[in-house]
């Protein structure tokens, strides 16, 4: 794998175990990799604010909320935001809806949300304000929890978003996301890689989940966790052990030190 110039790593699933916590071998055997050149990006469905901090002091490339923004040392690369008009709809039409299902924005640095059970904010990293406050933030994804004994109308619920938004569902149906059209942990890449004069084809990417697809697939070497949906496996060029059996570590040490 010498054509390898940038590798992209999935965090929940992938890097992180079930217990969310990260195996120092798979993090030592990533930072053997950014000492022989090759570029490090965090990429995943998590705001800043939830990144691990053993993460934080290498200054990496960090693709957020699956590629709606990107930071490096503190600085944003790109943001892409839904539009004003187009988040306040969304935010009331969901709310009067279901009013009893869990959902919440990022927006700047945080989560909030207006949900009534304050429980559930807390559960989710969100802070709860009113929702005239909510309305009038910008919006990076909004964040439906879809918990067991929940129903939503998917089909209903794609004819009430906006033309230049779409719906991404992870985590088994869990997360049901609204995020701008064009934003995807593959475009973050292709930002990246353009930045660095690197081609799509220098690019190792490891993922589990349905925001990895466009990445595993178009990438130069895509990497499916042992743990990943069948459908991310199919498309993958390799498959790594489990995250809970540290996948990335054993797959760096083999394949490349």
């Amino acid at each position: 794998m010498k054509n390898i110039k940038m590798i992209s790593i999935d965090l929940d699933g992938t890097l992180l175990k079930s217990d969310k916590t990260i195996c120092e071998k798979s993090l030592n055997s990533i930072y053997s990799l950014k000492e022989k050149g090759i570029i490090v990006v965090f990429n995943t469905g998590r705001p800043f604010k939830l990144i691990p901090k053993e993460l934080l002091s290498r200054n990496d490339y960090f693709i957020l909320s699956n590629g709606t923004y990107c930071i490096n040392d503190n600085q944003k690369m790109f943001d892409n935001q839904i539009a004003y008009f187009d988040s306040k709809n969304i935010i009331n039409y969901f709310s009067n809806k279901y009013e009893d299902i869990f959902f919440s924005i990022e927006s700047g640095d945080n989560i909030y949300s207006c949900h009534k059970d304050h429980s559930k904010c807390k559960l989710y990293y969100a802070e709860k304000i009113k929702k005239e406050h909510l309305v009038e933030k910008d919006i990076r994804k909004f964040l439906i929890i879809n918990e067991k004994d929940n129903y939503i109308d998917i089909k209903d619920l794609e004819k009430n978003i906006p033309k230049d938004t779409k719906i991404l569902i992870t985590e088994k149906g869990k997360y049901i996301q609204i995020m701008p059209f064009f934003s995807s942990k593959l475009t973050g890449i292709e930002f990246l890689c353009e930045k660095h004069g690197i081609d799509l084809d220098n690019v190792l990417a490891f993922g589990d989940d349905f925001n990895d697809f466009e990445a595993i697939k178009e990438v130069g070497i895509g990497v499916a966790m042992a743990n990943a949906d069948i459908e991310i496996k199919k498309i993958a060029d390799y498959i790594a052990l489990s995250n809970d059996n540290n996948g990335i570590h054993h797959f760096i040490q083999k394949h490349f030190l």
